[in-house]
């Protein structure tokens, strides 16, 4: 039997239901995390939680589109990449139609699917409704998914990003810093 259990958050709770789960989630990984968010900005204990697990030798992806509907989530999100991307987190870039998808899975064995993306809004002010789901075949679908965008995206590398210009990285950096009012 697939267990499934609604996870409901917002303005009006103020346990943080979905950030704290996510942690919880990070934190016992043991082979892999896989995120793909349109908008991904974590805050810093969500980071934290991903470079612990990257420091376990957990493997994480995360994808997001590489054209993003929201410019300055785009630009604050560019900012943030060299945080995971420095501790054994890999970053992709999807090409194509802009992908508005919300999936998380862990280890293959447990997946978070549903309206909340990655960023502060989502986690702590917006209400959202997504679904805690402890089954490996629903899991392993979700990681399908993931793994066949990553088939076709282009990964960010810290290069990349410190070759940009000095200007375009200072702006990234000033918008990340408000990246909980995008």
């Amino acid at each position: 039997p697939m267990m499934v259990r609604a996870v409901a958050s917002g303005p009006d709770a103020s346990n943080e239901t979905n950030h704290k789960l996510l942690i919880g989630a990070f934190s016992v990984a043991r082979k892999s995390i896989r995120v793909m968010s349109p908008y991904f900005l974590p805050d810093r204990e969500l980071i934290s939680a991903l470079i612990t697990a990257g420091r376990r030798g957990v493997e994480i992806d995360i994808v997001v589109p590489a054209v993003n509907n929201l410019f300055l989530v785009d630009r604050a999100m560019m900012a943030q990449f060299d945080q995971v991307l420095k501790h054994y987190c890999r970053v992709w870039r999807t090409e194509g139609p802009f992908d508005h998808s919300k999936l998380l899975s862990i280890d293959g064995a447990w997946a978070y699917v549903g309206s909340s993306n990655l960023d502060a809004r989502s986690l702590r002010l917006n209400f959202e409704i997504d679904l805690e789901v402890l089954d490996a075949g629903f899991a392993s679908e979700i990681e399908a998914r993931i793994g066949s965008a990553i088939a076709s995206a282009v990964p960010v590398t810290l290069e990349a990003l410190r070759a940009r210009p000095f200007l375009i990285r200072l702006f990234d950096r000033a918008l990340w810093l408000g990246s909980p009012y995008l």
